[in-house]
């Protein structure tokens, strides 16, 4: 449904028998506040249509451009449009043209990100000038960002928006610890404003641990925000949730390897934005058919390159103090090792390294504990390995579709669900009922790059044998089935 947001105006009629919802407010931070709670409490996410902005800057502490910057710059994935008060009507029948050909479904959206130069919506209007959001135009609001990180402006507009009254969350922070304290951490059980409250509570401990200035709760927060509207919440798989139990199977490995704290903290915080931007689709289909990211980037560990891009974009603009060359240095090689293409090749440097060796080669070793941390979820418990297993099948599915439409296949799009929709079961006996090939996929995931990954920090670190024994435990049921 689309939304029409009306900011310090007079109430305005929108068309007869347009199915919208509209909302009036007298200063943007109202309106900032609205969004955000909707987004973080999984009740909309502004994602699969155009969200316009009628707004009236008289007398408002930003200009309508301004506006309209920070808008693409803090909310990146959300196809929000700013408009004055004469323009309004004439942009919404424009967005209305412009939805009808790219919003309609998950494959259909994953492709205009991905090849947005290959859509063309009316004569006259482009997604670019709707801010209907693309990989490449996610990439380009970089150079907004850096304009506006040497001013602030966007930054303590940001910061003046009732934070503490968005992130209120339901449970205590000893609660949270105690989920994020163990290896059967299920991140399904937590919404989004939970998920970003626990991010904040690892980062906060690693700064404390390793005397590294942090930035205050209020900043700490509106940083994380930002970073969770620069994924996809539409992603079956690939999303903030799923950055969020990387990040937390990376802070138990370094704990449990005894990682310095000031490794382990660098590590933390790539993990939380190794997959920001993605696509839920993978490297070859940017490869196969000619993505303009791809070109970009070489086609060289593309979705690595531009999850890299994005995300030490946004820490710049928050955190500049954190944004070293070093720390740079780490967090771009941390991301790069998740690349799946590079999997062989740890693994042979893992193989020939004994215990004190890898325990001295801190990037070896902090690129394996994000590998594994990456593909953990196969080790979780395994009614939260099963669900975490229907995610990604749902999401390769999409894949498959897409792949077959770019090859000018007919292919039916209402297959493919929005992340929001999926019904994820609760029961292990539901989801082999439901998905009879999951066992089989299964099993094919954990032999080709789980096993050895983990069989080889089990031989080299005892710590870390009880994660390998769980995938074997998961590995023995999914070979029952």
């Amino acid at each position: 449904m689309m939304h029409i947001f009306f900011v310090n105006c007079a109430k305005k009629e929108v068309p007869s028998g347009l199915e919208c919802c509209v909302g009036h407010f007298k200063v943007l931070r109202d309106l900032l506040q609205e969004v955000l709670e909707k987004r973080l409490n999984n009740k909309e996410d502004f994602e699969q249509e155009i969200s316009i902005v009628v707004y009236d800057d008289n007398e408002q502490e930003l200009s309508l451009p301004e506006t309209q910057t920070l808008l693409k710059i803090f909310l990146p994935c959300l196809n929000i449009k700013v408009s004055n008060v004469d323009d309004w009507q004439t942009t919404l029948q424009l967005a209305l043209k412009c939805q009808q050909r790219i919003a309609v479904d998950k494959v259909t959206s994953s492709e205009y990100w991905m090849y947005s130069k290959h859509v063309d919506c009316h004569s006259g209007v482009t997604p670019c000038s709707l801010n209907m959001y693309s990989m490449t135009q996610h990439l380009a609001r970089l150079n907004d960002a850096q304009e506006d990180q040497n001013n602030g402006v966007l930054v303590r507009f940001l910061n003046g928006v009732n934070i503490k009254g968005i992130m209120e969350v339901p449970k205590s922070t000893n609660y949270y610890w105690s989920q994020l304290n163990t290896w059967d951490f299920s991140a399904h059980s937590l919404n989004t404003l939970e998920l970003i409250a626990c991010a904040r509570l690892i980062i906060t401990k690693l700064c404390l641990a390793s005397n590294t200035p942090c930035l205050s709760e209020d900043e700490l927060n509106v940083f994380l925000i930002h970073l969770e509207c620069a994924y996809h919440q539409v992603n079956k798989f690939h999303n903030f949730r799923h950055a969020l139990d990387v990040m937390q199977a990376t802070y138990k490995l370094c704990d449990l390897l005894k990682l310095d704290p000031g490794h382990s903290l660098a590590l933390c915080i790539s993990a939380v934005g190794h997959d920001v931007g993605h696509p839920g689709t993978n490297n070859d289909l940017f490869s196969s058919f000619g993505s303009p990211i791809s070109k970009q980037y070489a086609d060289n560990s593309v979705l690595e390159n531009f999850h890299t891009d994005i995300f030490t974009g946004i820490l710049r603009q928050h955190w500049p103090q954190y944004t070293t060359s070093l720390n740079l240095k780490n967090i771009k090689e941390a991301i790069i090792s998740t690349d799946m293409a590079l999997h062989n090749r740890y693994l042979k440097q893992l193989s020939l390294s004994g215990t004190e060796k890898l325990r001295n080669n801190i990037p070896l070793l902090t690129s394996l504990i994000i590998k594994a941390a990456d593909i953990s979820n196969v080790s979780r418990p395994l009614l939260v390995s099963a669900q975490w297993a229907v995610l990604l099948a749902y999401e390769l599915n999409d894949c498959i579709l897409l792949e077959k439409k770019l090859k000018g296949q007919s292919v039916d799009v209402k297959q493919s669900k929005l992340g929001r929709d999926v019904d994820l079961p609760d029961s292990v006996e539901d989801i082999v009922a439901r998905f009879p090939r999951l066992p089989k996929d299964q099993l094919f995931f954990i032999d080709t790059f789980v096993l050895d990954l983990f069989a080889g920090l089990a031989d080299k670190f005892k710590e870390v044998r009880f994660i390998h024994e769980n995938i074997q435990s998961n590995r023995d049921f999914w070979l029952q089935q």
